[in-house]
Order: C-alpha cells, then sequence, then structure tokens
C-alpha cells in the first residue's frame, strides 16, 4: 500500500503528524507490510489518542484491495504478548 493510499484513509481520522511504512517477511518468506501513523496536537493531549481510537474502530479488520487490514494501537512485545 503506497504512503498516498495510507494517508488518504488514515487522515480522514485526524491530522497525520508522522507516518512510517515497512515491509517485514514471515517465517514463510510472505511479506507482511506494516504502518506506524501518529496524530498528536500539542494544545489538546486526547487529540492523538482520539483520532487513533476512531481509526481502529473503523477501520481495524475491513478489506482493502482484497487484504484484511489490521488497525490497532501501537504495543511493545510485552502487551502484544499479553493480549494474546
Amino acid at each position: 500500500m503506497s504512503e498516498e493510499v495510507l494517508k488518504e484513509l488514515f487522515s480522514k481520522y485526524g491530522d497525520i503528524t508522522s507516518m512510517a511504512r515497512a515491509v517485514k517477511k514471515d517465517k514463510e518468506g510472505i511479506e507482511k507490510p506494516f504502518a506506524f501513523i501518529c496524530y498528536h496536537k500539542e494544545e489538546d493531549p486526547t487529540y492523538g489518542p482520539t483520532c487513533a481510537l476512531n481509526a481502529v474502530n473503523e477501520l481495524h479488520d475491513k478489506e482493502l484491495n482484497g487484504f484484511k487490514i489490521y488497525v490497532q494501537p501501537a504495543l511493545n512485545k510485552l502487551q502484544r504478548l499479553a493480549q494474546v
């Protein structure tokens, strides 16, 4: 998914302040693209979390270009493992 497509999709939920895209291969060599999207306003500490929560609620498990997308808040490894 291109940066432009990501920006168009996620900017519906707020002003994007940063975005990082990458691709990782799984054990079978299948590419798994992912991105981190940040929303932030210095004067409003609730802005970023609210935008992110709205994006998660609207986009998680939606199909896009034939693929189901996974949209969740960024978590460290211990937090991810605790969810399982």
